[in-house]
């Protein structure tokens, strides 16, 4: 057996023993969908930042930084910025809400007609982004292993079924950490030392504009995007990370309001250092070698040949980390979204707690095998909803979420066609502008952007000539008198809150201290040297 199989087979055996060994913290449901709410700040931070760094990181977008530059994606790369809204803003008023999954608020602030349509677009798009991951990986793995696509499809599936299925959110959190470790080798050792091999940062700077001024561009070498476009992906990113279910979740089993802040700065600096490194590195192994195809392999390719093949491995455990870590936390959020938020209210018997946790490993396989059979078939039409999944989010899921936190009088009917129209609009002008190519939008913004739009408008208008019902606007009251800070608050001695309010605020300045020291020097590096 060759490194590379040897890493495939020994990290999937790895996270399933790690998933049976946490099976013993689960008592009841809570523990398994929100982990009782025992997480601490490296357990979040460390789910958070694997979610972030996703596969779609490593070889999608590292395979356009290899083709267009550094900046195409730099410099629209707003999921940053998306990934603090989500857990401070979306997440944190979701924990003191009591809410185990995102459809719990839905049914508090618009009832379950409102939250049924929800859910349903939540599973379609996680089971289509889901299923991208999925077919992704077996043709990746498939390539780097030498397995047939079909076996490392079947093998991938049963390994996130019986790790996601044996203790849900434990398992997901504790084994999203594990793999952290090899993503940031990946990012932090790895990548620098693609940039030494190239001939470090003077050979990335005027070695690639030597081979196309238009590497350090906005809209990069190959694509020559306009900046309409950067701004669109900006904005994306932005709106779409704060209602994505499996980054918003991964606030509720945080321990208290310490930890989520704590983890997020964490979580942001490793993120967005880390991607920083890896995109440069996989812009320099054009310097060395133009002509990797595909694309999308490019740090696969440089793992292998570039660098000594123990970090190579560990390289190429990195991407395989990042393909398992999205997956799971999108199987996790379709299969609880089945069992808690449509299975389990439409049962007329109350289940015990045992019972519900049943359910949930029900779910998790169930969800499972269909994607497997879905991706064995390979079909394109799903395949494409997957591939835009975010932006289904976004125009159905950002207006209706948003506006129940904050707007009295948005009602269940706005709700509902916001999310209808903002769903429908989107596939259509996607389809007529991107597709057919009939017609261009203004300023060359995604469509996203104004199916966005056009969903608030109906939402408001909808909602001003439709009544709110009394029990919608008393549950509005209940839920904004809840204070954010309150379980931190009194769950803690004064002493020992004083000592975490210090620790959060330690934790903040020195990451803003090392993020000043760390993004200075790489902008005295480049910056002069391409302007």
């Amino acid at each position: 057996m060759n490194l590379t199989n040897a890493i495939f087979f020994g990290t999937l055996l790895l996270y399933v023993i790690v998933s049976f060994y946490v099976t013993r913290y689960i008592k009841n449901s809570k523990d398994y969908y929100v982990m009782g709410n025992r997480a601490t700040t490296l357990w979040v931070a460390g789910a958070l930042t694997a979610s972030y760094t996703s596969a779609v990181t490593f070889v999608g977008i590292a395979g356009i930084e290899y083709l267009n530059g550094p900046p195409i994606f730099l410099l629209a790369y707003g999921s940053w910025v998306g990934m603090v809204i989500a857990m401070l803003y979306v997440g944190r008023k979701l924990r003191a809400y009591g809410s185990m999954t995102m459809p719990d608020f839905i049914q508090q602030r618009y009832g379950s007609t409102t939250r049924i349509i929800a859910t349903i677009i939540m599973i379609v798009g996680l089971m289509g982004y889901g299923l991208v991951q999925f077919m992704g990986a077996g043709v990746l793995l498939s390539s780097i292993t030498g397995i047939p696509y079909t076996w490392v499809v079947i093998i991938f599936a049963l390994a996130l079924v019986i790790f996601c299925s044996a203790a849900g959110m434990w398992s997901v959190v504790v084994n999203d950490t594990i793999m952290l470790v090899t993503i940031l080798i990946g990012c932090f050792v790895v990548a620098p030392l693609l940039v030494v091999k190239a001939g470090g940062f003077e050979a990335i700077t005027t070695g690639l504009m030597q081979k196309n001024e238009l590497f350090w561009s906005s809209g990069g070498a190959l694509y020559k995007m306009p900046v309409g476009w950067t701004l669109g992906q900006l904005i994306l990113w932005m709106v779409f990370f704060p209602v994505a279910p499996w980054i918003a979740m991964r606030a509720f089993p945080a321990k208290d309001d310490f930890v989520l802040m704590r983890s997020i700065a964490w979580s942001t600096f490793m993120a967005t250092a880390g991607v920083t490194v890896l995109f440069l590195g996989c812009s320099a192994v054009f310097l060395i070698n133009p002509d990797i195809k595909p694309a999308d392999q490019v740090f696969i390719w440089a793992s292998q040949n570039l660098v000594p093949s123990f970090l190579g491995g560990i390289g190429i455990a990195g991407i395989m980390a990042a393909i398992l870590s999205t997956a799971a936390s999108i199987f996790i959020a379709a299969g609880f979204a089945l069992s808690r938020d449509l299975f389990e209210r439409a049962s007329s018997r109350t289940l015990t707690e045992n019972q519900k946790v049943l359910y949930a490993r029900y779910a998790q396989i169930f969800i499972g095998l269909v994607i497997l059979v879905i991706a064995l078939t390979k079909p394109l039409a799903i395949y494409w909803i997957g591939a835009w999944a975010g932006a289904l989010f976004c125009t159905s899921w950002m207006p209706m979420i948003v506006g129940g936190f904050e707007f009295k009088k948005v009602t269940r009917q706005g709700a509902i066609a916001s999310m209808i129209v903002g769903v429908g609009s989107y596939i259509l002008l996607y389809q007529l502008v991107k597709k057919a190519k009939l017609f261009a939008l203004p300023l060359n913004l995604d469509p996203v952007i104004y199916c966005l739009l056009l969903s608030c408008i109906v939402m408001w208008f909808v909602s001003a000539i439709t009544k709110p019902k009394q029990e919608d606007m008393e549950t509005f009251d209940t839920l904004r008198g809840t204070s954010l800070s309150k379980e931190a608050i009194t769950a803690y001695s004064p002493d020992i809150l004083a000592n975490e309010i210090r620790t959060t605020k330690l934790t903040a300045w020195g990451l803003i201290i090392i993020s000043v020291v760390f993004f200075g020097y790489l902008i005295l590096k480049i910056v002069p040297a391409v302007s």
